[in-house]
């Protein structure tokens, strides 16, 4: 009998369901796309056992408010590459590692629940990676679009809109403690586990854990994220690029990107280039289209530096195989 297909029309309108509502009910989501409720579970749990696809959490909307987070560009010393791509996998505040097109081999993505802890962090934490000649960071001031908004447009858009639920009402920050920080761990490995499931392992009613992750999501410390390797992202290029922009138009800049389909992160940085965004892009003469938007909304600006990820090793935590597939997790420390 022949192994059980990826990557179907269907897979990808499933995956597009969950990039809009991860924690969706597998009911709804049949009822629009046609099939019945265990056709969908089925699917979704040979993805997620392939690791093509997975959910998880990620910094929210308001993380910076509390935590802290910066891009780093990492040059090796030759002949230790694998050495250190291992290394920066291996750890936890290293989001996202990609070995990328640039005299700097790698780009690093860093989270750290506060900005003590991160700066602390970092100064142990390079001094025990193998092969580092020189790293550059950019501490990350404000947010205009994170990865969870990013949409591979596998989902018509018709559908998105059944899919639309109200938002949770927003609170104020709050002290996480240790059973917020087991919460988010859990959900790191699989984000639409169930309440009950989880009350189980942490041995505390289902109602707590509900309740305890409306509140993580409305203080907008943390997010749900439906993410994949190679299903949804076929033939897109991962092109960055760095932006020095006048402060006068920062915001209004880095917004603009935000709300273009191909930005998948935008974001302003503290260094000589204030202005960092990531785009997914099917034709990378695109790239020179997301400039020139750049210079007409702000002819002073000018670009700092561009790079192409030519491997992605790690992504929101989670370490991928050479065929883009999730191998492993490594919870990030949100709180």
């Amino acid at each position: 009998m022949p192994k059980y297909s990826i990557g179907s029309e269907l897979d990808l309108a499933i995956v597009g369901a969950l990039e809009v509502q991860p924690r969706v009910e597998f009911t709804k989501l049949a009822q629009i796309l046609g099939v019945s409720s265990s056709t969908v579970a089925r699917r979704w749990d040979l993805m997620q056992s392939e690791g093509v696809a997975w959910t998880t959490v990620i910094p929210g909307a308001r993380f910076l408010e509390t935590g802290w987070s910066a891009f780093i560009a990492i040059e090796c010393e030759p002949g230790q590459e694998d050495e250190l791509a291992k290394a920066l996998c291996a750890e936890p505040a290293f989001g996202t590692v990609a070995l990328i097109t640039h005299h700097r081999q790698f780009h690093v993505d860093y989270f750290a629940a506060s900005h003590h802890a991160g700066m602390d962090a970092l100064q142990t934490i390079f001094r025990r990676l193998p092969g580092v000649r020189s790293r550059h960071i950019s501490p990350i001031s404000k947010i205009y679009r994170q990865a969870n908004e990013w949409s591979s447009g596998t989902l018509a858009a018709v559908d998105k809109q059944k899919f639309n639920e109200s938002e949770t009402a927003e609170i104020g920050y709050f002290q996480p403690d240790g059973l917020d920080t087991a919460i988010v761990e859990l959900l790191f490995i699989d984000a639409r586990q169930s309440w009950q499931h989880l009350a189980n392992l942490l041995d505390v009613s289902a109602q707590t854990i509900q309740r305890r992750v409306h509140r993580l999501v409305a203080s907008g410390l943390v997010a749900f994220r439906c993410d994949s390797g190679e299903l949804t992202s076929r033939g897109l290029k991962d092109f960055n690029i760095s932006w020095s922009v006048p402060p006068i138009d920062v915001d209004q800049v880095g917004q603009a990107l935000a709300n273009d389909s191909a930005c998948r992160v935008s974001a302003r940085t503290i260094d000589s280039s204030n202005l960092a965004a990531t785009f997914w892009l099917r034709d990378l003469n695109a790239s020179h289209v997301h400039e020139i938007t750049v210079q007409k909304l702000s002819p002073q600006s000018y670009v700092q530096d561009r790079f192409i990820a030519l491997k992605t090793l790690k992504r929101g935590g989670q370490i991928l195989d050479d065929a883009g597939r999730r191998v492993k997790g490594l919870a990030i420390p949100l709180v």
